[in-house]
């Protein structure tokens, strides 16, 4: 099967859905493309190299035999870059059985849509979105809209937005039905993102970590949205513990005014703060395996399953899909947008015994293993191609 991922923004140091799907549905036999831009998000040039580009691309390639195929941008609206008319000889050119693409609310997914019949290939689309990520100023608009142009047509076309976390935002902001949009999940390439303790010592000693010393990890924006301001002030006063004293690794960048001000709270921080800059993904495995905790002041991103493949316990704001994340005792909850309780879940990690800790690390690999293991998912992402494929040529997508 030739399957074809579009996404206006693909990085090979990156570690999204787009770079890891390809790459096992390539080992599953089939011929893979990405089709995306030269043209990535401002933000995205300030943390990798943009300059040789086409170099890592040749890598990517090498190393996961999955072609990368770039245009070059039109223009951006409203800061995201967009395909121009050759997108559609693009896609001619490589001749797809299935095309998915990546992210149903981007103006690239939309086009795309726009344009299903000059493009006449079985379509597929995936959301990211939760209900919490989407609040924004503009969200109300943009849900209304969705619903009066993009939702009839997805309906009528009996066209799949695969949903990658278990969340009815979909169905109820953008009133599509449940039998169009599976939930197929997110996972982790256990053959990266797996416990290693010569890795972990080998992070210890390079970062002096002492015997009675414990690592909190987090990795990921600190924005607005990411409680970059409950990280801060969270850490700001000495956490006290009689036992293990906590190291907070934050591997992050800091760009806009808001990000500089959580770093000034983080290097004011009465606890000892390692400042790591943003890491390629295939440097972040040694990170997950050096942590003792892995903690999310807000939104969780989706590093928490490459941290619980390590066999690391999570600490997550309590809201159903976390709560759910960590059914198998592999981690815990604190109230949302409590500094205080981000803290005492902090010394209960502090305190709790070896025993109660490897536990938890335990679940969590088990629990990665048995239901969020990449090559399980892509087994269920090219099934539901191979069903988008049947119904286009039974002529049920129009």
């Amino acid at each position: 099967m030739k399957i074809l991922h579009i996404d206006e923004m693909f990085h090979p140091f990156q570690g999204y859905q787009i770079n890891i799907l390809p790459k096992f549905q390539q080992k599953q036999g089939h011929d893979v493309t990405i089709l995306t831009l030269y043209d990535n998000y401002p933000r995205i040039a300030s943390c990798y190299d943009n300059t040789r580009i086409d170099e890592f691309d040749r890598r990517f390639t090498e190393q996961t035999g999955v072609r990368i195929v770039r245009l070059r941008m039109k223009k951006r609206l409203a800061g995201r870059p967009l395909f121009g008319k050759d997108v559609y000889a693009a896609i001619a050119g490589i001749d797809p059985d299935v095309i998915l693409c990546h992210g149903n609310g981007s103006f690239t997914s939309i086009q795309i849509l726009r344009h299903r019949k000059k493009i006449a290939k079985p379509l597929l689309f995936d959301s990211h979105m939760l209900e919490l990520a989407a609040r924004n100023k503009y969200h109300k608009l943009y849900t209304k809209l969705y619903r009066a142009f993009i939702t009839p047509i997805l309906k009528k076309n009996h066209l799949y937005v695969i949903k990658t976390a278990d969340d009815p935002y979909l169905n109820e902001a953008h009133g599509l039905p449940k039998e169009l949009t599976p939930y197929l999940g997110f996972g982790t390439d256990v053959s990266l993102f797996h416990p290693d303790a010569e890795v972990k010592r080998a992070m210890r000693e390079k970062y002096e970590i002492g015997e009675n010393e414990m690592v909190f990890l987090y990795t990921g924006k600190v924005d607005e949205a990411k409680g970059g301001q409950l990280l801060g002030e969270a850490l700001l006063e000495k956490i006290p513990s009689e036992q293990k004293q906590p190291v907070f690794v934050i591997v992050a960048d800091y760009k806009s005014e808001y990000e500089q001000n959580v770093r000034a709270l983080l290097e004011r921080s009465e606890n000892r703060v390692i400042l790591v800059p943003v890491q390629k993904y295939e440097d972040l495995p040694a990170f997950y395996q050096f942590a003792d905790v892995m903690f999310f002041p807000k939104q969780c991103s989706l590093s928490f399953f490459d941290a619980q493949a390590c066999g690391v316990p999570t600490v997550l704001e309590n809201i159903k899909i976390n709560v759910d994340r960590i059914d198998c005792d592999n981690g815990s909850v604190f109230e949302s947008g409590s500094i205080a309780g981000l803290r005492e879940k902090i010394r209960d990690y502090l305190t709790m015994s070896e025993e109660r800790l490897a536990e938890q690390s335990t679940n969590a690999v088990r629990s990665i293993l048995s239901r969020y293991s990449y090559q399980d998912i892509a087994e269920s992402y090219t099934e539901q191609m191979r069903l988008a494929i049947e119904e286009f040529n039974a002529g049920r997508q129009k």
